[in-house]
């Protein structure tokens, strides 16, 4: 089964959050830190995965989902796949 994706950029931290707990996106990919204050503090997301990226400094990237909404099990298995083949 084949499923479309559409990405979407956001600049501002609380305009990704925004359309995440509207339903208006899955999954965001952000900053790890941010991302886990706030799933600590208002139980609404919930972070499911974490991977290195940057450069020149490396920093931790985040996938989170609302929470309750299915997808953390499928977010999850892609990263983790990635990491398990070395890609």
């Amino acid at each position: 089964m084949t499923v479309a994706v559409q990405f979407q950029y956001y600049d501002d931290d609380s305009a990704s959050g925004l359309v995440l707990q509207s339903g208006r996106a899955d999954l965001t990919f952000g900053a790890n830190a941010a991302a886990a204050y706030k799933a600590a503090q208002d139980g609404k997301t919930k972070q499911v995965g974490t991977l290195n990226g940057g450069w020149p400094l490396t920093a931790q990237i985040t996938f989170t989902t609302k929470k309750g909404n299915g997808l953390a099990v499928a977010a999850q298995a892609a990263p983790n796949h990635l990491i398990d083949d070395g890609t």
